[in-house]
């Protein structure tokens, strides 16, 4: 199916800048479910050649060119339910206000191409962070076979928020969680920062404000050079997102969540109630502003969340 193979495509071309996680060894849980994919992708394209000749005879099915976004807008104009600039996010309110103005970045981005990679570094990331829980990794499964079974060109905007809203309760950006690292002295929030990035999030960017299909056939090498494009356009737009968290955690101090580490080298690791603020190989630049979600995963396009350790902050498209 092109859509889904468009999918895995922007998820290849686009891994290596998901986040800074994913430089690090993730559990067996996350290397089984690779091979497993790996060996299901084998089986699926050894099934497809067989049943070439039956498909040519039965016509055409490949899954349809994504449409043009019904909210499409010019760039630097405001997305429909984009949040006000001039209105502060509160702690509480972070986390739904997140999800949704990513989600609305994503939805409303014109440039089908872009919009797939940005899918593909949504969920590889998305996985990266599951892996680290049970629970979260059997919701994750469970969101990528609906997506499949759906048989669309792309994942839809309610895809993308189910997907943040596992991501988001992993990586402690529920209010509670982020309340308390605020109430604590670990994490600095500044709330009018925050709205103005959501309201970035809400305004189209320059690389989504025009209608772009996606070619016949995917190619990795085009997506990682067009990602490289749209990095500092991306990174410029959402740089109000860069500032909404100040780590106040030392490098080699008690953390709970990435973004209470005080230096952006450095991710909280270790064992359940021994983490620690720890260095590690950053991502070389790839075209997602930021780095991820707080402590996890970017998501939307420039392409594909929040802000990582030390303050910095979600990529959309």
């Amino acid at each position: 199916m092109r859509g889904m193979k468009w999918l895995v495509v922007g998820m290849l071309a686009l891994g290596s800048v998901a986040c800074k996680k994913t430089e690090i060894a993730t559990d067996e849980a996350a290397e089984e479910s690779s091979e497993a994919a790996g060996e299901e992708a084998a089986g699926d394209e050894a099934a497809g050649e067989e049943a070439a000749p039956m498909a040519e005879a039965a016509g055409d099915t490949a899954v349809p060119q994504p449409e043009r976004p019904e909210n499409l807008k010019a760039a630097g104009e405001r997305l429909d339910g984009g949040h006000d600039p001039a209105v502060p996010v509160s702690v509480e309110e972070f986390r739904p206000k997140l999800v949704e103005s990513l989600c609305l970045a994503y939805d409303s981005c014109g440039n089908m191409e872009l919009k797939s990679a940005v899918a593909g570094t949504f969920f590889m990331a998305g996985m990266s962070m599951a892996s680290q829980s049970p629970e979260a990794l059997e919701k994750f499964r469970a969101l990528m076979g609906r997506i499949e079974e759906a048989n669309l060109p792309m994942p839809r905007r309610e895809d993308c928020v189910e997907l943040f809203e596992i991501v988001t309760e992993e990586t402690g950006v529920d209010g509670e969680s982020l309340a308390a690292s605020v109430e604590a002295g670990r994490v600095a929030y500044d709330a009018e920062q925050a709205g103005k990035c959501m309201g970035q999030l809400g305004t189209q960017s320059e690389v989504c404000g025009e209608y772009r299909p996606m070619g016949e056939e995917p190619d990795m090498q085009r997506l990682q050079a067009m990602m490289m494009q749209a990095g500092p356009v991306m990174e410029a737009h959402y740089k109000p997102c860069q500032t909404m968290f100040e780590g106040k955690v030392a490098t080699g101090d008690s953390c709970s969540f990435d973004y209470e580490c005080a230096d952006q080298r450095t991710t909280c690791m270790g064992e359940e109630g021994k983490k620690t603020c720890q260095e590690v190989a950053m991502m070389p630049p790839g075209g997602m502003p930021g780095g991820g979600m707080p402590g996890g995963p970017a998501p939307g396009g420039p392409a594909p969340g929040g802000p990582a350790p030390g303050g910095s902050a979600p990529s959309a498209p």
